[in-house]
């Protein structure tokens, strides 16, 4: 994986989600395994870049991280909802989607191409629950303050971020046939994607650090 901004910013992220260790929030005890998560992405993505150099194929790696991914962020949305039935629903999620994307890839789509039903059934899900979740804001006392939620930053990113991969990657194995496509705009697009994503991340892990003024 090469130094490039959208892992400098990955990186950073996973800098400042090191302070849930140090200043443990309350009621967002289960940020702790952010920190992993991230790591995980790092050695994946590494281990990505080493698959598309060496072989030229790292469709089944992307595939298996991407199952992990879905059911990690599943689960920080199941913290994140406050109806009850939501709730459960992504309860059962966290082991129902996992079996339909392994059996996509075991006897639909395959491990050499990009599992795009699943990837899609899976941005259509994060977007579903993310809305679901800012609905749920509005019905909060005013008094709420948003910008120090971590979920609420958390759920900015990955709405951004899935609602703008839904149509890229959903079609993803149709694209790359038209003559002309150019993967290395889709690369370009996918990294700024991604600072967004980070980004959210790393402002969700420090929102809520008290700033103390200074006085002359």
């Amino acid at each position: 994986m090469t130094l490039n901004v959208e892992t400098a910013f990955l990186l950073i992220s996973l800098l400042a989600s090191l302070w849930v260790y140090f200043k443990p929030y309350k009621n967002f005890r289960y940020l702790r395994l952010f920190p992993i998560f991230l790591l995980i992405t790092i050695c994946i993505e590494t281990f990505n870049t080493y698959l598309a150099n060496r072989k030229g194929n790292n469709s089944a790696a992307y595939g298996l991280f991407g199952i992990l991914e879905f059911v990690f962020y599943f689960w920080i949305l199941k913290h994140a909802m406050v109806n009850k039935k939501a709730k459960s629903f992504l309860g059962y999620l966290l082991w129902i989607y996992p079996l339909f994307a392994l059996g996509n890839m075991f006897f639909i789509q395959g491990f050499s191409n990009f599992n795009s039903i699943s990837y899609s059934v899976g941005c259509f899900l994060i977007v579903l629950f993310c809305i679901f979740y800012f609905y749920g804001l509005f019905q909060l006392p005013s008094s709420y303050d948003m910008l120090r939620d971590p979920l609420f930053w958390i759920c900015c990113g990955l709405l951004f971020f899935y609602c703008c991969s839904f149509p890229l990657f959903g079609l993803i194995n149709f694209l790359i046939k038209i003559p002309g496509f150019n993967p290395r705009t889709l690369g370009v697009i996918l990294s700024l994607m991604n600072v967004v994503l980070y980004s959210s991340f790393t402002i969700a892990f420090l929102c809520r650090l008290k700033v103390r003024n200074s006085t002359s």
